[in-house]
């Protein structure tokens, strides 16, 4: 059985990646019954604000491969980590936006980095190490949508993966492995329930201060009003959740038609007025 672990760092809500990367894995894979996942979840230390590096390994030291989420401001953390996983025989993969942005700083301490829109790409190495008992880099060199080292130590940066083309075939993100504290009432918000969702991936836009077009290129794409409706039925019978915060790069996004309908399907469940949602949005799109 190979143990894999996925690291989360922000400690204030689920990081959403994590989950569709096991969701995804889990309904696609014919592998999916030889890997064992689990999310890592640590508290940061209030005077340093970091998770200690010896807390890390002592939550993976037992897996075979840690996946690291990576952001511009703790990216110099994350290679401390990475490095002293390493030195503890631990096999390091890297994602999200920072290295999606800037593949070169891949540190050698990890293996691969995982570039843009992740389903397909993880799930892909994942397979070929359970295939290969590793990574081959022959193999490596073939793989769309990752970076890695080639045997001089040089960052390879493979050709871009297409995107998942219709986004409703990704499942929900897999809620079960995180924290039950993250569904908690918070009396901040009214003793409220509140959960994060994905509405759709991408920004038509490119601003020079944002990493959305980098990660998700300039196409946006929409989960299905129907999809939105069910997972904000998933969450609201499983968890009790009534408070929706949309983490969509343009809030609830361009397509006033699909909020229409989710408003329309809303209704028809009878679920208006106890529900709300929470979302930043740019004013000169509606």
């Amino acid at each position: 059985m190979l143990r894999v672990a996925l690291l989360q760092l922000d400690s204030t809500s689920v990081t959403l990646g994590l989950g569709y990367l096991i969701s995804w894995y889990n309904k696609y894979s014919d592998y999916k019954n030889n890997v064992e996942f689990n999310i890592i979840d640590l508290p940061r230390e209030k005077s340093t604000m970091v998770i200690p590096k010896k807390a890390i390994l002592n939550s993976t030291k037992s897996f075979d491969i840690v996946c690291i989420p990576t952001f511009t401001q703790d990216f110099k953390y994350i290679i401390e980590i990475s490095n002293y996983l390493k030195d503890n025989g631990i096999k390091i993969i890297l994602g999200g936006h920072h290295i999606s942005a800037l593949p070169l700083s891949l540190p050698p301490s990890a293996v691969i980095g995982v570039l843009g829109e992740a389903e397909m790409t993880f799930q892909e190495i994942i397979d070929i190490f359970i295939q290969n008992n590793g990574w081959p880099k022959n193999i490596l060199a073939e793989t769309k949508g990752i970076c890695f080292h080639d045997d001089n130590g040089q960052v390879v940066v493979n050709l871009a993966r297409e995107r998942i083309k219709d986004i409703d075939l990704i499942p929900f993100p897999d809620r079960s492995y995180y924290k039950r504290r993250y569904f908690r009432p918070e009396p901040r918000w009214q003793n409220k329930i509140i959960s994060p969702i994905i509405t759709s991936r991408g920004c038509p836009y490119d601003c020079v201060f944002c990493s959305s077009a980098k990660h998700w290129t300039n196409t946006i794409k929409y989960f299905s009003a129907e999809y939105v409706l069910n997972e904000i039925k998933y969450l609201y019978n499983n968890y009790n959740v009534t408070l929706f915060q949309i983490f969509d790069d343009l809030g609830i996004g361009l397509n006033i038609r699909r909020l229409r309908k989710l408003r329309d399907l809303l209704k028809e469940e009878g679920m208006l007025g106890k529900i709300e949602f929470h979302a930043q949005c740019r004013v000169d799109v509606f």
